[in-house]
Order: C-alpha cells, then sequence, then structure tokens
C-alpha cells in the first residue's frame, strides 16, 4: 500500500526543533529506512547528536518512511542513514538516540521556517554531544588513508609535541631527504592515492561544515563507511602537510588547507566578526546558495552580529553583500572589504573575472565583494588575520600596507544619476595618485614557473590542471603564456628603460618588493637574504634567455653584472615562490611616474591610481560616465608608506570625492 506524503508541523514556539529518532529498519525491503521526528525547546532536548554531510547536487528522489508517511531525501542522506544506523542502536546507555539533520529536522519548504533555524544553527551544533562528520561510503581506500593519517600523527607528535594551533607548526619549504628520514612513503605509495581521494571528497569544500565542525562540544567522529578518525587528529596532519608544502608537491589536494582554516578558526575562544571571517573563510569553500557564503557563518560570530544580520533569503545575493560591505566601511571606517575578490562585473572587460565568477549577478557594483571566484582566479588578499588575545581576531593590513596612513574612510550618500540609475554607488574621498603607463600579462603559478624553466621542460604540456572548463581555460593561458619571455625579464628592460639614470641597486630593491609585496616567507616585511634571492633567480633566467633579448638596450645586459655580485648565498626557488604567491591573478605594471607595481587582471594603460582614505593599499579605478569603477587593489612601490598623504598635508595633492558604481 502506498503510503501518504509526509507534512511538517509549523514549529510555532521559537527557540523549538526537531530531532529524529530510527524506527525498526529493514534493509531488505524499501524503503529501507524509519524514522520519528519529535520537537524540543532547545534547551530541553534529550542528548543527540549533529550530522555534518553533503546534500549532493542532485534533488531528493529517495523515500524513507517517517512517522508512516514518506519523505524524500537525497541519496547520500539516505546512504548516511543506512550507515549510521548500526551505531545510533548501540546498546551503550551513554550512546545518544537522537540526530540533528538539517534535510529532515528543517522544512525546507518554508522560507519562514528555513530562516529562523539557520539563525539557530549555532546554537544546535554547540547543544548537541558531538558532530559526526560523514564523508561517504568507503570505495576502498578508508583504512588505508587513516592509517597514513596516523602515521604522519604520529611524526607531528614527535617533532612539535607541545603544537596548539596550525601558528605552532613552523612553515618549510618541502624536503625530500627529510621526508624519507621521517619514513614516510613515496607520493606514488597508494597510501598517498588513498589519502587524496579521501580528501577530495566534497565534504571538505563545504562552507557549511566550519561551525558544523567548529561548534562542536567534543572532538567531532569522521566517518567514512565503516571507518572513522577523529577530527582532530586529521586537522593536525592535514596543517601539518599545509605548512611543510606537501600540496605544492601533489602528495595531497588544496582540501588540506580548507581543512587547515577550519582548526585555525576553532583555535581560540573569541568570537570572530564578519568582517573577518567572511573573507578568510568564504572564497575557499563551496555552497550551492551564493547567500550561504554569509549565513552560513553566522553562527561563529558573536551574538551582537547576529542581532545585526538576520537570515533573509528574500535579498539576493548581490543585495546581501552589498548592504554588508556598506555597512562594514561605515562601521569600522577601513576599506578592508574593498580588498576582497571582486565578481563579474558586465562594464569591466575582464576575461578572468567573468569565467572565474561561479554566480553572475546582474547590475552588480563594481565596489562589491562577491566571495564566489575560482580558487584558481582569484589573487591572494593583501589583508591579514592578526590574532589578539583579547579582541579576537581582527582583519586588517600588515605594518607594509599603511598607504592611506591613520586617517580613515569618509563617505557620503550621493542621488544616483539617470545612466547609472540601476548601480548603486559608494562615494569615498581619496588622492589621485598616478595613472598607469603600462601593463604585462596576467601572471599565473604555472605560467610563471614555466617561464622558469627550460624549453624542453616547459614544452611537455601536462594534463595537471584540466578538472572543469574555468580550470581547462586557465590551464591553457598558463601554457600559452609560459611560452613568452619571462616576464621578470620583461619588466626589468622597462623598468631600466624607465630610470636611465636610477641607481641599479635600488632599482633591484624596487622591483623585488613590487612582485613580492614586500612580504617574504613569514608574511613579515623583505630581509637582505630575500634581496639575495631575487638576484639569484634573475640572474639564472637571464642565463637561460638573456639571448632572447639581444636587441635590449645596452644598460639591460649591463646590469646582470651588478646583480651577479649580489646574488651570493641567494636561493633562486624561494624568490619564486614568494612572486608566484603575490602575483598570482594579477598583472606586473609601470606607471608614468615610474613606479612599479601589480594590481587587477582588469587594468589597462590611463587607468588611475588612487589612495583612498581608510584604505591600506592603493586602488586602482577606471573613469566611466562621469563615476568610477573599482578594479582592484594593487601594489606600488612608493605608495605603500603614506607618501601620498603626506604630500596632501604638506598641500601638494588635493583631495576628491570618488562616486564608484
Amino acid at each position: 500500500m502506498k503510503l501518504p506524503k509526509y507534512e511538517y508541523q509549523t514549529l510555532t514556539e521559537p527557540g523549538r526543533i526537531r530531532l529524529l529518532r530510527y524506527g525498526q529498519c529493514d534493509f531488505d525491503k524499501k524503503p529501507s529506512i524509519e524514522i520519528s521526528l519529535e520537537t524540543f525547546k532547545i534547551d530541553e532536548a534529550p542528548p543527540y547528536l549533529a550530522l555534518s554531510y553533503c546534500w549532493g547536487k542532485k534533488k531528493a528522489n529517495k523515500d524513507i518512511v517517517c512517522d508512516g508517511k514518506t519523505i524524500r531525501v537525497t541519496t547520500t542522506l539516505l546512504e548516511a542513514l543506512e550507515h549510521l544506523y548500526p551505531r545510533m542502536n548501540s546498546n551503550s546507555e551513554d550512546s545518544p538516540k537522537c540526530l540533528w539533520i538539517d534535510q529532515l529536522c528543517i522544512d525546507q519548504c518554508n522560507p519562514q521556517e528555513k530562516n529562523h533555524q539557520v539563525a539557530l544553527m549555532g546554537n544546535i551544533y554547540s547543544s548537541a554531544v558531538r558532530t559526526v562528520i560523514w564523508l561517504g561510503p568507503d570505495r576502498g581506500f578508508a583504512r588505508e588513508a587513516f592509517d597514513l593519517v596516523q602515521q604522519i600523527f604520529a611524526v607531528v607528535e614527535l617533532e612539535y609535541p607541545d603544537h596548539k594551533n596550525r601558528a605552532d607548526l613552523p612553515y618549510r619549504m618541502f624536503d625530500g631527504e627529510l621526508h624519507a628520514q621521517r619514513g614516510l612513503p613515496e607520493r606514488s605509495d597508494g597510501a598517498w592515492v588513498a589519502l587524496r581521494a579521501l580528501l577530495n571528497r566534497p565534504w571538505f569544500k563545504r562552507l557549511w561544515v566550519l561551525q558544523e565542525v567548529v561548534l562542536s562540544r567534543e572532538d567531532p567522529s569522521v566517518v567514512c563507511g565503516l571507518e572513522d578518525c577523529s577530527w582532530y587528529v586529521l586537522s593536525v596532519v592535514c596543517g601539518w602537510v599545509g605548512m611543510n608544502c606537501y600540496v605544492e608537491q601533489s602528495y595531497c589536494p588544496d582540501t588540506v588547507l580548507n581543512v587547515g582554516e577550519i582548526r585555525y578558526v576553532s583555535y581560540g575562544k573569541a568570537r570572530l566578526d564578519l568582517v573577518s571571517l567572511v573573507p578568510m573563510i568564504a572564497p575557499h569553500f563551496d555552497c550551492t546558495d551564493a547567500r550561504d557564503k554569509v549565513f552560513g557563518l553566522l553562527g561563529l560570530t558573536s551574538q551582537d552580529e547576529r542581532d545585526r544580520v538576520i537570515p533573509d533569503y528574500n535579498l539576493s545575493p548581490t543585495e546581501l553583500y552589498q548592504d554588508l560591505a556598506r555597512d562594514i566601511i561605515c562601521r569600522q571606517g577601513n576599506l578592508v572589504w574593498l580588498n576582497m575578490q571582486l565578481g563579474h562585473n558586465r562594464h569591466i572587460r575582464d576575461l578572468f573575472r567573468r569565467i572565474g565568477s561561479r554566480h553572475l549577478w546582474r547590475n552588480a557594483p563594481s565596489w562589491v565583494p562577491h566571495f564566489n571566484m575560482h580558487p584558481r582566479l582569484f589573487p591572494q588578499s593583501m589583508n591579514s588575520v592578526l590574532v589578539h588575545e583579547e579582541a579576537g581576531r581582527v582583519l586588517t593590513w600588515p605594518e607594509q600596507f599603511r598607504a592611506s596612513d591613520d586617517t580613515r574612510a569618509e563617505f557620503r550618500d550621493v542621488p544616483r544619476s539617470p545612466e547609472c540609475a540601476e548601480m548603486p554607488m559608494l562615494s569615498l574621498r581619496g588622492l589621485q595618485a598616478d595613472t598607469l603607463r603600462c601593463r604585462f600579462e596576467v601572471n599565473t603559478y604555472r605560467s610563471v614557473l614555466w617561464q622558469a624553466q627550460k624549453w624542453r621542460q616547459r614544452t611537455r604540456f601536462g594534463k595537471a590542471g584540466w578538472g572543469d572548463w574555468r580550470g581547462q581555460t586557465v590551464t591553457l593561458y598558463d601554457y600559452v603564456s609560459g611560452m613568452r619571455r619571462p616576464i621578470c625579464l620583461r619588466l626589468w628592460s622597462e623598468v631600466l628603460r624607465s630610470h636611465p639614470d636610477a641607481d641599479i641597486v635600488l632599482l633591484a630593491r624596487s622591483m623585488c618588493e613590487a612582485t613580492t609585496t614586500n612580504r617574504g616567507e613569514d608574511f613579515e616585511p623583505l630581509e637582505d637574504a630575500d634581496f639575495h634571492d631575487f638576484c639569484a633567480y634573475m640572474v639564472e633566467i637571464y642565463n637561460a634567455w638573456g639571448g632572447k633579448f639581444e636587441h635590449s638596450h645596452s644598460r639591460f645586459h649591463k646590469s646582470f653584472d651588478v646583480l651577479r655580485q649580489l646574488e651570493e648565498g641567494g636561493i633562486s626557488s624561494r624568490y619564486q615562490s614568494l612572486m608566484e604567491r603575490s602575483c598570482h591573478m594579477r598583472r606586473c605594471f609601470i606607471t608614468e611616474g615610474g613606479r612599479i607595481g601589480i594590481g587587477p587582471t582588469s587594468m589597462k594603460k590611463g587607468d588611475m591610481v588612487v589612495v583612498l582614505f581608510g584604505g591600506g593599499t592603493p586602488y586602482v579605478l577606471r573613469s566611466w560616465k562621469g563615476k568610477w569603477l573599482l578594479l582592484g587593489d594593487c601594489y606600488v612601490t612608493g605608495l605603500m608608506q603614506g607618501e601620498s598623504i603626506g604630500k596632501w598635508r604638506a598641500g601638494e595633492l588635493q583631495e576628491q570625492w570618488f562616486d564608484i558604481v
């Protein structure tokens, strides 16, 4: 007999939740799973576990029985319910018998209830006994992967017995000899293959998992099929692997870094605010609904933050991000959010911004960050998250970035012009500092790497990076760009031509500073050793490519006599790593004033370099119909320590309002 469809009863009182209990499940018949749903006040609920899992891309199409009626769930949830049934029905009296699962415990067809329950999500997970992480059924690799995790964990415990957080594990380049001494298997070993398969599970890219793990009262359990592992152990191992550059050597996928971010947020008792949390986390994690890039993190913020930002799925993503950005700028008086990744704007022709945007929103202002770019298609942020014991984590700029000195952001309300009526405007005060004279092509990790290699190595067009169509497009660009003469040599030639009488050592230091954003391996200001690394790199690629510059001016070739004298003790690969990190998805450029910099992919000759009050970096703006378009932040030598503000205070520069649409 066909059972009727289950219908949810409205949760009439605030603070009430539903919990799931298993009934008698018979796996020989369909539907095999039988459950019941009960409602409780959250502070009076019996002990329960909270499930963290992936919904999957398919719609709910599998039937289960709920209180004698049928309800549909996704395939991934059905698999989880089937595998967790033996655990939930153990004979242990201390084991919780209830589960909280968002797909079943929230009426997904009721927007009002969804808004209310999403706002309660932080309390729901923090009130659970623990979170159970479901990675999916085992495909034959889970045991071997978890064994390798335990092996690496033993190495970490031996080398760093007092470690607590990712910051306690020093950053170091991958060392093959040290890897062998630790007794860890080679990259081709089946154990690494198994671990890569485990970490490639979609769960590690899902944004909602952050609060589901961080708020767990007890150490979460990581379950894959019938195998399990401690979340603490797995997170420590991923943190160590990330800090030892195993990702760059293809031992592990970059989801390792996501686990590191979760662990970083878990450490520290102070709640974060959205100003710090969204830019730090949202770009690296996925969610089906772009609004959840904000709503999915509210559970980790303070009560004041949750009272100010209330989940409302009636808002469009553009409206949500726009309101949040404006509120943060007005409330904090700094422009830290303008240094975030900016999405596609129809008035800015930029192939990379276009193909990188996972969600395309009509009439999105150029100044609103989207946090939805493909990971390979957005540059590293110039912001830092600084840890303060009392204040929690505060998003700000490092000491190298003080373009606007100690000024605060100044803004005003202006009426919209007819031609910009559909585009919300942000009017900020600042200074015109310089104008773009020439730019170079977009840098990517691989294009820079291939340009630095010999011809035979560079012409091997491998399959690495060929995943989705966005990755394919970038890989093709990597290859084509990698065929050109190294960017650093062409940039250096243009720098020397722009400054015919300047000291070569000072120019070299300026170029080293610009191409690394003056941040060394530990993100602290560059030291002399970093400059020697730069000289060693320049000499190395000149030795390989100098013949291709035979028609360059004589000063270009003579300059390498000076650089050779400064390369002693330098390691070219260290500079190359710093340059790849800072220049990825940015263009090198030179201004009319002869300054060297790196900036957004969309900039072109004639764009304006401005210093906005309250901004740690300069920004690139483009004039458009009497208004301005924000292209992005930039690093420019000679503008990073408040030089323009000094000229303004001396009366040499005049401030103006920039109406940005």
